[in-house]
């Protein structure tokens, strides 16, 4: 399994405090079955430039990897282990700006270097200036839409459905956290966007052991039961072939 939305990068933002936690939240993520956790801390335009969150991050990756390694551990693919912890790829939950579609340096937030960027729509009515800044996005990454199920309400009911057509056929990917599906009603509205194709990878949005703890198998399992098991290697198989090169 493949956690794309996780906060366990420690001291970065508002997810893991400690070192200790980071590693609990690998751990527990292992015996849950994940094999590739994508660190997304969140990324604030307004509050901090691209090199300081980077170099922030490298910093709490390095401080992490130190302690695993030095520990006796390992990640997974760390000279050819095929087991261990979950392997670390780095890369942002950045938050919607105007403009950003144009931001030089946006390009530096991708996941692990790749053409993949993840992006947090605004806590508000969309307006079609969001769409089309994220249509423009687009023609340069694949988008990773955050935790789409936050913004499912009525008043952005029409605007979600134009952003689901725009996936149809632009590199648009829908993510969903696992905890939504704890949700009965909401449930019911996922497993018939992943059916369709509508939405495409889970998330535990993890923050820590105790707040937002590792939960990917909530969503696995609803769809392993509405689905079937063969509907999660398909969706695996097409999330894994997305990350080709990097895990």
């Amino acid at each position: 399994m493949i956690d794309f939305h996780c906060h366990l990068l420690q001291g970065i933002d508002d997810g893991s405090r400690s070192v200790e936690t980071s590693i609990n939240i690998l751990e527990r993520s292992r015996e849950q079955g994940v094999r590739t956790i994508i660190a997304t801390p969140h990324f604030y335009a307004s509050e901090m430039s691209i090199d300081r969150f980077l170099e922030k991050r490298q910093a709490a990756y390095e401080e992490l990897a130190a302690e695993v390694r030095g520990g006796g551990r390992h990640f997974i693919g760390d000279e050819g282990h095929s087991d261990g912890l979950p392997k670390l790829l780095l890369g942002a939950e950045v938050a919607f700006f105007d403009n950003m579609s144009v931001t030089e340096r946006v390009g530096d937030l991708t996941i692990q270097g790749s053409n993949i960027l993840m992006v947090e729509m605004p806590f508000v009515d969309w307006q079609e200036s969001h769409l089309r800044e994220i249509e423009k996005l687009s023609s340069r990454y694949t988008v990773i839409i955050a935790h789409i199920e936050r913004f499912m309400n009525r008043r952005n009911k029409r605007r979600i459905k134009e952003l689901i057509e725009m996936s149809r056929t632009l590199p648009i990917r829908i993510q969903v956290n696992a905890e939504a599906f704890d949700d009965r009603k909401l449930r019911r509205k996922l497993i018939k966007m992943f059916a369709s194709g509508e939405a495409h990878m889970l998330g535990s949005d993890c923050h820590g052991m105790n707040r937002r703890p590792p939960n990917l198998p909530i969503g696995m399992d609803a769809l392993r039961s509405a689905l079937g098991e063969d509907f999660l290697l398909r969706m695996n198989e097409r999330n894994e072939e997305l990350l080709r090169g990097l895990i």
